[in-house]
Formats: structure tokens, sequence, C-alpha cells
């Protein structure tokens, strides 16, 4: 089985993404305590930069990848740029004299400096390469919040950063953010409750191409339907047009977009379009939860094509699609699934009833964090290949990257 790759984005104080923490496991059993760090290292770095090809990954934002004792004497991270790659030193690392040397020669020579999964029983341990020290990962669930709040104290007069990792609700985010940290990392994103603008816009890209191609002598509606679809948004947008619509006529789930489109016709396009264009309710860039919801349609919709036939590919990519969509409208999910017409299975889906999509959606929710034994769970129990996990999602990536560079 080759490496499982896996990103988690790292926040800063405006909820923008500032980088990726890169992910490896490799075992079946035990992988979490007994993973072999020299390992894990080499290959995050091997495939992430060499194989797969590190702008695929990070979108051009900074990677941070944890470096184990020997991986830093070897001066690994020199093989490439210091705008690409952070050094997250790991816990268990004695800082040795060959270690501080080690270090003020990667902070010479521009490499960001971080350690990881800071302890305040442990904080004096790294007095000597302190100096070097870019920022520091500190631990919401390793330390009390008497020590997560005294720690940013102890370096008021340095320009230390401070991460604050493994945050799992809004009330965590919002109190750290007021204690001084100003990067964030966690499972956080997720929750409903995190709301990053309370109105989520679309690409004003995605509604010049509608545009265009309604204007065009012969529209192609498979055409308009990809348009759609790659915006979270604006399908959300149609969908309840067309719930919200008074014919009542029955629309074919197959693809639900394309009869959409359809059904409205292009009179009615055309105008829909142009209110949403004059209203201004559209952003020049996408943002990270967009592309998030992207990446997991079209991760999604590859892996339900490895299914046989259990899974329609079309269901699976609007499930993806819209499993953040109470997140970036800042609503409960019940009543915003209540106001479109869906498949039920997809619906049941995301309001968390146990089905074939739920399933799905569990695994790649699992793949973004780096639960590796419940990936590896899930295809073991559906024949999958492991492998070809990795490549399905390396390949969302790319897709979705693909997308957001046209826009």
């Amino acid at each position: 089985m080759k490496p499982l790759i896996a990103r988690q984005p790292i926040f800063d104080g405006n909820l923008k993404v500032y980088g990726y923490e890169l992910l490896y496991r490799n075992s079946e059993k035990n992988y979490v305590n007994n993973i072999n760090g020299d390992k894990a290292t080499s290959s995050v770095v091997i495939n992430s930069f060499i194989n797969i090809g590190i702008s695929k990954i990070t979108d051009g934002k900074i990677a941070f990848v944890n470096f184990t004792e020997r991986i830093i004497n070897e001066e690994v991270a020199t093989l490439f740029s210091n705008k690409l790659i952070a050094v997250e030193i790991l816990e268990d690392i004695k800082i040795t004299t060959s270690i501080v040397e080690k270090i003020k020669r990667l902070k010479n020579e521009g490499y960001m400096i971080v350690i990881d999964d800071l302890q305040m029983k442990r904080i004096y341990d790294y007095d000597e390469i302190m100096n070097f020290v870019d920022i520091i990962k500190v631990d919401f669930r390793l330390n009390t919040w008497r020590e997560i709040a005294y720690i940013p104290k102890l370096f008021h007069d340095t320009n230390i950063i401070f991460l604050a990792e493994k945050i799992e609700s809004l009330e965590e985010y919002t109190k750290a953010k007021g204690i001084g940290y100003s990067l964030f990392q966690g499972y956080f994103l997720k929750r409903p409750e995190m709301i990053y603008n309370n109105n989520k816009k679309s690409y004003k890209n995605s509604y010049i191409r509608l545009l265009k191609e309604c204007n065009r002598e012969v529209p192609e509606f498979n055409i308009l339907a990809e348009i759609v679809r790659q915006d979270t948004i604006l399908s959300y947008q149609l969908l309840k047009v067309n719930k919200n619509n008074n014919n009542k006529d029955t629309i074919v789930k197959s693809d639900i977009i394309k009869e959409t489109l359809v059904k409205m016709g292009l009179r009615k396009l055309r105008i829909w379009v142009y209110l949403l264009i004059r209203n201004n309710e559209v952003d020049d860039k996408p943002d990270e939860l967009l592309k998030i919801s992207l990446i997991r349609a079209r991760f999604s919709e590859t892996v339900a094509c490895k299914l046989s036939g259990e899974i329609k590919a079309s269901d699976a990519f609007m499930m993806g699609m819209l499993s953040l969509i109470d997140v970036l409208l800042d609503r409960e999910i019940k009543d915003i699934l209540g106001e479109i017409e869906i498949d039920k299975n997809v619906t049941d889906a995301l309001l968390g009833k146990e089905n074939n999509l739920y399933y799905l959606l569990e695994m790649i929710i699992n793949y973004e964090k780096g639960n590796w034994d419940q990936v590896i769970k899930y295809s073991n129990e559906n024949n999958i290949n492991q492998d070809d996990l990795m490549y399905l999602y390396i390949e969302a990536l790319s897709w979705t990257n693909n997308i957001v560079n046209e826009i």
C-alpha cells in the first residue's frame, strides 16, 4: 500500500487559509502510536513534493511538515524552497547541540521553524532554540485553559506567532483569539456554528460563464449544468428556485441540475442570472469552504464510481457539494434541505441518517482528518483499493484547483 496523504487547513485570524499541515499514515494496526516517524516524514516529503507535486496539494500555501530528529539532522528541508515548507519540530525531539545548530542554520536560510504540540510542562526544554522559532503550536487538548492563556504571555516581547491546535468548537476558537492566538487548526471547520461570513457569495466567473452560455445561439444544457455543478452556492440557489417554482412538473433525479435548468428554461435562467449579477451576489475569488465543498463533491463522485453501482455518482457529487452548505449559509441543515428538491438518499445522508451515502461522507471526512483506520476500514468493507483512494483524493484536489484557477 502506498502512503496516504491528506491535508488539514491552518487558518489566520480572518479565517483565511494560512497553510496546510500534511498528514501521513501507512499502518492498519496501531497506526497512530507505532508509526516510524522517519519513514512518515520521508514519505510525506517524497510523495508531496516529488511524486505528486506540492502545488496540487497546497495550492501555493506553505506546507507544515513534521520533522524528526534524524530528518532535521539530515537537512532534508533544504532540498526545497523556504517558501514552500515549514519545519515542525516534533514534541519528542531532544534539543541537542546538533539540533540547535541545524535549526539555527535553517532559520538563517529563511525556513519557518515551528514547535509542534507544545505542553506547558515542556516549555523550558526549548530555551536553546526559542530565538529561532516563528510559530508555537499549543495543543488545546493537553494543556489546561490556565496554561493555554499563560503561554503567549511568556513571549509577549517576541515576534513568535501562536497557533491554537485541536480547536473543536466555536467557543474555543473565540476564546483563543482573545488571549493571543492568531492561527487556528482543528475540526471545528465542519461544525455548523463555525461561520466565516454570514452571507456566502458565489464566484463571479460562474455567473459570467453561465450568462455567456445562455446567450449563445444554441445553448448546451450539458455545459450549463457543468458550470452550475462547479459552484456550491449557485447549485443551492438553483435548487431553491426550482423548489419555490409553482410548476409542479416531476423532475427525474438522475441529473437534477440539468433537469432543473431544462425545466426553468432559458428565458427565466437569463433573468435569474442578470438579477444575481445586478444584486452583486458574487465574489471575485472562492474561499476555502467552497473549495472544500468542491473537493468533497469530486472525491465522492469518483469513489462512487468504484462501488459497482451501489451509489449514483450524481448523488454522491451532490452530497459532497452540499456537505458544508449549513456552514456556508449559517443555517440549520434541515431548514436548507427543506427548501430544495434533491434525492431522498442525499437528504438522509446530510441529515446524519445512515445509508451508503452517509458512510461515504463519513469516510471522506475521516480522510480529511487523517483518521486512516476508519478510511482503511471503509476501503476494505467496500473492496476499494487503498492506493486508489489516495489517487482519487489527489485528482479531486487537482480538479478543484483547475476550476478555481479558471475563476
